[in-house]
């Protein structure tokens, strides 16, 4: 697969180490160009197809430089989902740290939950817990990560 034009960005401050060691080893195999962006350094396998990209610490500013990098041969892995609706409009694909796929055809209801949670919360009616995560979807991710990866190079011919 040439995979020359497409890339990856990680959304690497919230992403677990597990998949981070998934992401090299693809990106690796498949000889794609991955960035990590993050608001402090990382180090990453020494590979060609591996970057880190350091911004500043303030309030979305790696959101905002992802937003900035993406485009329609970009997959962002990320579990933002504001930050997802974003890349969408850009014509970005989006794959979250638990392996779902999202897409313009069901962003809107995903966000929409994502904000009524939101305000579940802060009324103090439910509770968030950060669980790790589970082998399914470590599973689920690898294999929609291939996946992804393999719809977008056939799109584009690449």
């Amino acid at each position: 697969m040439n995979t020359t034009k497409l890339q990856i960005l990680v959304d690497a401050d919230a992403c677990p180490r597990v998949l981070k060691e998934i992401i090299y080893r693809f990106a690796q195999r498949v000889k794609i160009k991955t960035t990590f962006i993050a608001n402090q350094f990382l180090t990453l396998p020494n590979s060609t197809y591996l970057f880190s990209l350091v911004v500043s610490k303030g309030f979305d500013e790696a959101d905002n430089q992802i937003i900035e990098l993406s485009n329609p041969m970009s997959l962002v892995i990320t579990s933002d989902i504001p930050l997802a609706d974003k890349v969408i409009e850009k014509g970005g694909h989006v794959l979250t740290f638990k392996g779902q796929l999202i897409d313009k055809f069901n962003i809107k209801p995903i966000l929409a939950n994502r904000d009524f949670m939101t305000e579940m919360r802060e009324a103090g009616l439910i509770e968030t817990r950060n669980k790790k995560i589970e082998q399914r979807e470590t599973s689920q991710f690898t294999n929609n990560l291939n996946n992804i990866i393999s719809k977008i190079s056939k799109k584009f011919n690449t």
